[in-house]
């Protein structure tokens, strides 16, 4: 029988159990051995795509394909904090025009794309982790204003030395004037000022500007995972 982790922080925010089971590579899934006890929903991560007669036949389906890439950092990058009338500089509060961007950041995120959430948890996810954002003192939020509008974001913190991107969004007005490109390059200065050799960052295969977006900057592929959502009923 599989182990299933209970995420204690999910299921507590969520209001509902919520597990976790880690396919070993190369091992064959057989769901008979899951058992779902009294577990709402289980995140079941593979490092290889499932048969679909076994997805139909556990009600599971596939709500991620999470691609995490990493690039070496250039300690010796030129930064501008201004480039003509685009300036970045951190945020340090919440705000609507934020949050927007937030959500924006997530629209390939499987907890919007998974219909079976039906609690708003989409939306209090990514408040949750604004907010977190805002309160690391080791981390760092970069707006990009023109005229004081903010207009794409950036949120960074920094995981067992490595600076990693947490959001990232460019409002849909703005996009097209290079405006991703400037906070990108705004995290190797943070990842060079934190003695950081490495930055990374997670998207989803299924956005597809994402990955020619990080691709394109020199970033590569380091993991990939497949992410199921098993929701107890709905076999």
């Amino acid at each position: 029988m599989y182990h299933i982790q209970l995420l204690d922080w999910d299921t507590d925010f969520f209001g509902y159990n919520v597990g976790k089971v880690s396919l070993p590579k190369g091992e064959t899934l057989e769901f008979d051995k899951i058992a779902q006890n009294d577990f709402d929903l289980i995140y079941l991560y593979t490092e290889q795509s499932v048969q679909d007669h076994l997805l139909k036949q556990w009600g599971a389906q596939l709500q991620d394909i999470k691609i995490e890439f990493i690039k070496d950092v250039n300690p010796a990058f030129n930064y501008s904090n201004e480039v003509g009338n685009l300036v970045l500089k951190p945020i340090n509060n919440f705000s609507e025009e934020l949050f927007h961007l937030v959500l924006e950041s997530g629209v390939y995120s499987r907890f919007k794309q998974d219909q079976n959430f039906k609690n708003k948890e989409f939306q209090r996810l990514y408040k949750a982790w604004i907010d977190k954002a805002l309160s690391d003192i080791e981390g760092k939020v970069i707006g990009a204003f023109i005229n004081n509008e903010l207009l794409g974001f950036v949120s960074l913190s920094l995981k067992l030395g490595v600076a990693d991107i947490g959001l990232i969004a460019v409002h849909e007005k703005a996009r097209g004037k290079h405006f991703g490109k400037r906070l990108l390059e705004s995290t190797y200065e943070f990842a060079a000022n934190n003695q950081s050799k490495a930055i990374t960052v997670v998207t989803q295969e299924f956005n597809i500007q994402a990955m020619q977006f990080y691709q394109h900057n020199g970033f590569s592929i380091n993991k990939k995972n497949y992410i199921y959502h098993l929701w107890k009923n709905k076999q």
